[in-house]
């Protein structure tokens, strides 16, 4: 193996060097808090701001005007003008609520992809008052619109999916499903963690009858998100935290205004930003895979043509991917969702996409945000290079 001090002098700009070290890779895991986000929160981390929302004194008039036009703030960044928002303290929860607080008159079927997060997946298999099943996906990553149809049948189904998967960064095109589901007066919940805040336009947002989002994924505080839900289905949905009348009568508990506060500031930000990370990002990607494609064996697991550009899950023949990031250590890396952190069992959206053993097990994300430089990723595709060259002769005997 070449002298990996020289590779990284070669690799890395005068801007990069150690003490840049590790590069961090896992954005869609987690994003790192915006500094302006961090301010926002400490402005109310006083006194003055220490009433509870659901006072009606002066002060807690105060704090619950606040929340109410952040919540508006949300409301407006897509223009789900026709949904109530439901602050949450995350993705997760917001999920549960969508797929196990429905009491829609005559929904028959809860419906998931095989592809979709844990938290859809966990939440379907606890459904016991309608029949639930998954859905296909094609070997690309995209819904099987055939199998959609033949499990939606002729019934009223509720379909939850996420519009971007977090492992393979493939987005599902929400129109199509929610035309196929809409039919037969079926609702649509659309799992946005991997996209409100860091798409620019989400196309078909607007027809999604329940949204779920995740202040963490786009550089706001963890422990607050939220669920859209639209107008007409607010009353169709029974709380899952009971205790007090709060946000709608849907989620019991007093409000945790800094983190709301922090959730308003990320909207603000992505506002005025992702437009421009954005574009960065493709461009980013677009060159990371150049260098990668012309390494032996290299595969992209995932359609490119309607994807994240924050989301590449990418494998290499014949390589293990426990044993390449393990020398990948100047980076962190994952080969999956971090919910799943500690399992040594293959990826279940690689494998519900039908790949190969090979590539299941070879699987591996490269999930980068705002803060990723070209030199850091030049930096990987180089190693990635070294490191699979090494392996291919240690194979060679």
């Amino acid at each position: 193996m070449s002298d990996l001090s020289s590779l990284k002098e070669n690799a890395v700009s005068k801007d990069m060097d150690e003490a840049s070290l590790p590069v961090y890779l896992d954005y869609a895991a987690s994003t790192p808090v915006d500094q302006r986000v961090w301010e926002a929160m400490s402005s109310v981390a006083n006194p003055e701001w220490a009433a509870n929302p659901d006072s009606v004194h002066r002060a807690g008039v105060r704090v619950r005007d606040a929340i109410e036009s952040i919540r508006e703030e949300i409301r407006e960044f897509y223009g789900l003008d026709n949904h109530v928002f439901v602050f949450t303290g995350g993705a997760t929860e917001s999920i549960n609520l969508a797929m196990l607080g429905a009491r829609i008159p005559g929904l028959r079927k809860q419906l998931a992809l095989r592809t979709d997060h844990k938290a859809v997946l966990e939440s379907i298999e606890c459904i016991n008052d309608t029949d639930t099943a998954l859905v296909d996906v094609k070997e690309d990553g995209k819904v099987s619109l055939d199998s959609l149809r033949e499990h939606v049948g002729t019934d009223p189904c509720l379909v939850s999916f996420c519009h971007v998967n977090n492992e393979t960064g493939v987005a599902q095109d929400i129109r199509a499903i929610k035309k196929i589901v809409a039919k037969h007066g079926g609702v649509v919940h659309v799992d946005s963690a991997q996209s409100f805040g860091k798409w620019p336009e989400i196309p078909g947002i607007e027809d999604a009858d329940l949204v779920s989002i995740s202040g963490h994924k786009f550089y706001g505080p963890k422990g607050a998100g939220g669920l859209f839900i639209r107008k007409g289905l607010r009353d169709r949905y029974r709380a899952r935290l009971v205790g007090g009348n709060q946000e709608y009568g849907l989620r019991s508990g007093t409000l945790a205004t800094h983190q709301i506060v922090g959730l308003g500031a990320a909207v603000r930000v992505a506002k005025e930003e992702l437009g421009k990370h954005w574009e960065r990002a493709k461009e980013q990607k677009d060159m990371l895979v150049r260098e990668l494609s012309s390494i032996e064996g290299f595969r992209l697991n995932g359609s490119q043509s309607f994807s994240s550009p924050f989301i590449l899950n990418i494998s290499f023949r014949d390589i293990d991917a426990e044993a390449l990031l393990s020398r990948l250590s100047d980076f962190c890396m994952s080969r999956g969702s971090a919910c799943n952190s500690g399992s040594i069992d293959p990826s279940h959206v690689l494998r519900g996409m039908g790949l190969s053993d090979d590539r299941v097990y070879g699987g591996f994300r490269v999930s980068q945000g705002k803060q990723t430089t070209v030199e850091e990723l030049r930096y990987l595709s180089l190693l990635i290079r070294e490191y699979v060259r090494s392996f291919r002769q240690i194979q060679l005997g």
